[in-house]
């Protein structure tokens, strides 16, 4: 469930950031069928390696609870570099529990509705240097 009601992150995160986010597996640890069939397995696959890695910037801020994800401005960039330049039409919810968008992917020729929910979250800080999350 929800440890906490937000991710807070060590104060070191506060500030904006240059990402660089590189798949180097693709699993289906509930089979392929699941996972969307033969062509998706296959399509995901070929986004292995650094030719398909993505770079944008990610932004943390002064919360209610710490530093917490600028959740809004980390998905636009993200879609940004993944989808086209004015793919994210607009964003009607921005919580530490939802997250809800329109979306226009370059080429796509339609928009999509998009909700993120967050069914689980936790946070460990490990030490000086590492701390993980999840949501």
């Amino acid at each position: 469930g929800l440890e906490v009601p937000d991710i807070v992150y060590p104060t070191w995160f506060d500030g904006r950031w240059d990402v660089y986010s590189e798949t180097t597996s693709v699993e289906a640890p509930c089979g392929i069928p699941l996972f969307g069939g033969n062509s998706t397995f296959a399509s995901a696959k070929k986004e292995i390696g650094p030719g398909s890695a993505l770079r944008y910037k990610a932004r943390f801020i002064e919360g209610a609870p710490g530093i917490i994800a600028d959740r809004e401005y980390n998905v636009r960039e993200i879609v940004k570099q993944a989808m086209g330049e004015n793919a994210v039409q607009d964003v009607s919810m921005a919580t530490p529990n939802k997250f809800s968008c329109l979306l226009a992917p370059a080429g796509a020729g339609q928009i999509l509705s998009v909700d993120l929910l967050t069914l689980a979250r936790r946070q460990e800080i490990i030490d000086g240097k590492n701390f993980h999350c999840s949501e």
